[in-house]
């Protein structure tokens, strides 16, 4: 009778115990970064909550789990954002998100691109043409590089 007793109450006690176990204990015992992420979803954890833990213990293992955080599914912007939070290196993040199948436009900053000089004020010659009007050189100056600055006799 006291061995089941006891049974029972280590059965019933079991499934605490597990739910209580986190990031360190799961690093400490050499899980994959994918397994760290499943266990902590599991355990409702945030992504926030995650690279925090996961920095805590080492910093190098970031990379890793932002691979993984993505393959599992979860939001790219909010992954590299988190483990920048935590202390990660911003483009080592990004390149480890863009490495998990993140779309590389949704966990990098836009470049600039286009002429800042126009102000989006066009040339008048041509569509899409900005920044300062551009007159020819005259005739016979030389200017242009060709023809000597002579007519033809044609």
């Amino acid at each position: 009778m006291q061995r089941r007793i006891i049974s029972v109450i280590f059965g019933l006690l079991l499934p605490v115990s597990v739910s209580f176990a986190d990031i360190a204990s799961d690093i400490g015992a050499q899980l994959p970064a994918s397994g760290i992420v499943a266990n902590a979803q599991t355990a409702g954890l945030t992504i926030e909550q995650i690279m925090q833990q996961v920095a805590a213990v080492d910093t190098a293992l970031l990379e890793a789990v932002v691979t993984a955080a993505i393959e599992a599914g979860m939001d790219p912007a909010a992954v590299v954002a988190a483990a920048e939070a935590a202390g990660g290196d911003r483009a080592a993040m990004e390149i480890a998100a863009i490495l998990g199948g993140a779309d590389p436009s949704a966990v990098t900053a836009a470049t600039a691109a286009g002429n800042p000089q126009g102000q989006g004020q066009g040339l008048g010659i041509a569509p899409g043409q900005t920044g300062r009007p551009v007159s020819p050189p005259p005739f016979g100056s030389n200017g242009g590089g060709g023809g000597g600055g002579n007519p033809s006799p044609s």
